[in-house]
């Protein structure tokens, strides 16, 4: 019988060691293999935010095949104005125009493009820990150990401590100590590295895929006033955020919601079809008009795509996604705080809407990192409650249409899974 290995490279690992897991069909938040059901509790890679099967966004995408399913880039054509209007509709009220893509790497290395075009500086800064994207320009941009793989690096992206209230060595009395000497520190480096040479400061509202590190009040705030101050572009990475994940359409908005421009993917169609986009306030968007832009790709503004984008922003707003994510976050947030009290080897959990995480450790007084997630996971996995998992650190993210009953139904499985192995 013929297995995938046998003509397929898989991402992130050893092709002899990448286990992978069958399934079958998938509706609402869970999926199937041949025998089981499970909880989707990561929304496969915290992407299939709409859960999975939405019927309208299927049909739309099914509509668009029959009507025109593909257009060159220099073509108008309507499923493109559509989305692109919906996108701007919903998106903070600075910004102006979208620039589309068809992954949240391209839109990364799209908006370094910009950012450089637009200001003639070269430089670009980006958090350790932050993830951008696998691509050359966006790994670069990435300040975890997937970056490694890009190096050497390209010239002028510098790398900037992101505040993280858990694992800091420093200990501060409330939030705006905090930001204050993390915004210190990054003044200084954007004074060592010349401001003039710095073209943009991108970051995660929340960093994602390391552990859901939620900055502190006034941190964002005052990278804003750091970029208005230099003139350099503040860059908001909506990849994973966006979308109604952290119970704000962008998770921007929980801290002001100015960025210059912001990047988003998966969740702009819940990956029904690949897309992405890098949105663009007025001052940018008016440079273009007589300065060229230097960016494009054969799939620019899939006609499909686009179609998908605009059916998925009508279910958001028609079952009131956002909302759901802000009252089912809070349970998941109460209810991960209930198993940190239970577990002594959960150390921290950390959430904003549906987009949440647990640090394991083994043991709370020092901090260390619980040395194998591995039983924790298999477990789980048994059990039907699937998710991912960054080293030590447990992601839960379930679809934002997720129910009381089925969040609760999930959550108990995870404290069986806890009990169980005795952590």
């Amino acid at each position: 019988m013929t297995t995938a290995k046998e003509y397929i490279l898989f991402p992130w690992g050893k092709q002899t060691e990448i286990e992978l897991k069958p399934i079958t069909r998938a509706k609402g938040i869970y999926f199937w293999d041949q025998q089981n059901r499970y909880f989707d509790m990561a929304s496969q890679c915290v992407n299939v935010n709409i859960g999975h099967g939405d019927e309208d966004v299927i049909n739309a995408i099914k509509k668009q095949c029959d009507v025109l399913p593909y257009a060159y880039s220099n073509f108008s054509e309507p499923a493109r104005i559509e989305a692109a209007k919906k996108i701007i509709e919903v998106a903070p009220k600075l910004m102006r125009k979208v620039f589309f893509t068809n992954s949240g790497a391209e839109s990364n290395e799209n908006a370094i493009k910009i950012a450089r075009m637009y200001t003639k500086r070269h430089k670009i800064f980006s958090a350790y820990q932050s993830y951008h994207g696998a691509t050359l320009g966006a790994g670069n941009l990435t300040g975890d150990a997937r970056r490694f793989a890009c190096e050497p690096g390209l010239p002028g992206f510098v790398k900037f401590s992101y505040p993280h209230r858990y694992r800091s060595q420093i200990h501060f009395d409330t939030d705006a100590e905090m930001s204050r000497y993390f915004l210190h520190i990054l003044r200084e480096q954007i004074l060592f590295e010349g401001p003039d040479n710095v073209a943009a400061i991108f970051v995660e509202p929340i960093i994602g895929g390391n552990g859901v590190i939620i900055p502190p009040d006034g941190y964002l705030q005052g990278i804003r006033v750091l970029c208005d101050e230099y003139g350099i572009l503040m860059v908001s990475d909506e990849v994973m955020t966006g979308w109604g994940r952290t119970g704000a359409m962008f998770a921007i908005e929980h801290w002001g919601g100015s960025p210059d421009m912001i990047t988003v993917s998966k969740g702009v169609t819940s990956s029904y079809f690949p897309l992405g986009a890098v949105l663009v306030n007025e001052r940018i968007a008016k440079h273009f008009d007589q300065n060229a832009l230097n960016c494009g790709s054969t799939h620019f503004a899939h006609p499909i795509g686009c179609a998908a984008a605009s059916a998925c922003i009508g279910v958001y707003q028609q079952k009131d996604l956002v909302n759901n994510s802000v009252a089912m976050g809070n349970l998941l947030y109460e209810k991960l705080l209930e198993l940190k009290e239970k577990h002594q080897t959960i150390g921290d959990v950390r959430g904003k809407g549906l987009f949440s995480a647990i640090e394991f450790v083994e043991n709370r007084s020092t901090k260390e990192p619980l040395k194998d997630l591995g039983p924790v996971m298999n477990l789980l996995k048994e059990k039907g409650f699937w998710t991912q998992n960054r080293r030590h650190i447990l992601i839960v993210a379930p679809p934002l249409i997720i129910s009381r009953e089925e969040l609760k139904e999930s959550l108990f499985i995870l404290d069986e899974v806890l009990t169980q192995l005795n952590l």
